[in-house]
């Protein structure tokens, strides 16, 4: 086990690149990517997990972190998935974006992607912000906002249920 407090990878043009990070120990794990076929980050019980891709698949799983953000740009596939606290993934012109997080702060940000979904439960902001998507769909549960905004898309479906406090679907 190790007790570093930073951990960066950073690769160009690579067919794969993984990062996992299991330690209690570390700070910060960031992993920056171009031009790569898969990125995948995972990581448990870190403070700040941030992942950054440019083409193809992007994959962050995290569990109880500070801060989960994803970005990534003219990729196939972008997954978020994370537990406490934080979680944002932004993308643009992906095929699909999907959002999966539990407690606190959820926000999806997508633009000219085929789908976008994000699914919350006991968070206490989810916005889903989309356009020009095929589809976009936000569920969340015990939320006390949740926003969905979307534009020229072919699906819209927004499902908001038990003890919430704003409902803002688009229109």
């Amino acid at each position: 086990m190790n007790n570093n407090h930073n951990t960066t990878i950073t690769s160009y043009n690579n067919n794969i690149l993984q990062h996992n990070n299991n330690n209690n120990t570390y700070n910060h794990t960031t992993t920056t990517s171009y031009n790569n076929n898969t990125t995948t980050t995972t990581s448990y019980n870190n403070n700040t997990t941030t992942t950054t891709s440019y083409n193809n698949t992007t994959t962050t799983t995290s569990y109880n972190n500070n801060t989960t953000t994803t970005t990534s740009y003219n990729n196939n596939t972008t997954t978020t998935t994370s537990y406490n606290n934080t979680t944002i993934t932004t993308s643009y012109n992906n095929n699909t974006t999907t959002t999966t997080s539990y407690n606190n702060t959820t926000t999806t940000t997508s633009y000219n992607n085929n789908t976008t979904t994000t699914t919350s439960y006991n968070n206490n902001t989810t916005t889903t912000t989309s356009y020009n998507n095929n589809t976009t769909t936000t569920t969340s549960y015990n939320n006390n906002t949740t926003t969905t905004t979307s534009y020229n898309n072919n699906k819209y479906n927004h499902h908001h249920n038990n003890n919430n406090n704003t409902n803002n679907p688009s229109p």
